[in-house]
């Protein structure tokens, strides 16, 4: 955590760093990403995925109400850039997807 100008504070005087971002994900016919699409309305931007250079699940808490179940994908996009996605597996498979960074 960091106290950064103009970023909105929480009462303790820190925001939260890295987290998820929204993005849209289309798949292709063995359901892993094929092209992702980032950014805010007005710039957008899509990239073709290269390949997909690991999958694993993450299933924390499943004991809970507020479990954590997702799938990542590290994917390499068309320029050699490294993204993680994920896909939080409570949601429909075309809705909830996030680039995590790190």
């Amino acid at each position: 955590m960091e106290q950064a100008a103009g970023a909105p504070l929480r009462a303790h005087g820190l925001r939260p760093l890295n987290l998820p971002r929204p993005v849209e994900v289309d798949l292709d016919e063995h359901g892993l990403p094929r092209r992702v699409v980032t950014g805010a309305l007005g710039a957008l931007r899509a990239f073709e995925v290269e390949r997909v250079q690991e999958v694993w699940r993450v299933a924390e808490a499943w004991w809970r109400d507020a479990s954590v179940r997702r799938t990542y994908y590290q994917v390499v996009i068309d320029g050699g850039r490294t993204l993680t996605l994920f896909h939080d597996d409570e949601e429909h498979l075309a809705a909830g997807w996030y680039e995590q960074r790190y």
